[in-house]
């Protein structure tokens, strides 16, 4: 299964969806924002795609000549303007404490088809980074601690009583610290 193969966000790809806002509730947290603001186009085929905050995606293929003794993935970053760029990414060598969103979504995109992270929490990675700042020019270089990320979010999630957050971020947790030991 790929991270697009539950019913999401991710299977309307192809399209141009405006934000429409996220849902609104009595416990609002200050000076956070979500990353999915603006118009985005998702591109499909790919194993998933990702909405940038301005207009662009990145998405992530497996690379001719995939196999499990040489897992790289084809990371193409569009903008608005469908200019593109594409990176080789060997997800295995990707730290999910200092990576770049095309990393990130590489190593992601890896866990998923190699069963070691369920899609439904694969969409929940990088959720906060750059507080919906990721760009076509930053993509591929600025570098976020996703790890921790992950911890925060779960934690976040425990102390808002929200334990299927908590739980999907927890999955992201074992599964970056599973990947992190490896050995």
């Amino acid at each position: 299964m790929n991270i697009s193969g539950i019913n999401s966000a991710f299977n309307r790809v192809n399209q141009t969806y405006p934000n429409q806002g996220g849902a609104q509730t009595g416990n609002r947290i200050p000076s956070f924002q979500h990353s999915f603001q603006g118009t985005f186009t998702l591109v499909k085929g790919g194993l998933c795609s990702r909405g940038l905050s301005d207009g662009g995606c990145t998405t992530v293929y497996k690379a001719e000549g995939y196999s499990a003794d040489n897992p790289i993935m084809r990371v193409v970053t569009r903008s608005a303007e469908w200019q593109e760029y594409e990176q080789l990414i060997d997800p295995r060598k990707v730290n999910p404490a200092s990576a770049s969103r095309t990393e990130i979504d590489a190593l992601t995109a890896y866990l998923v088809e190699e069963k070691k992270m369920d899609s439904a929490s694969a969409m929940r990675v990088g959720a906060g980074a750059g507080m919906g700042k990721d760009t076509f020019a930053s993509a591929a270089t600025a570098k976020w601690n996703y790890d921790s990320l992950a911890r925060e979010m779960m934690q976040m999630q425990y102390s808002c009583h929200n334990y299927e957050g908590y739980v999907s971020y927890q999955k992201i947790v074992s599964a970056f610290s599973a990947f992190i030991n490896k050995g």
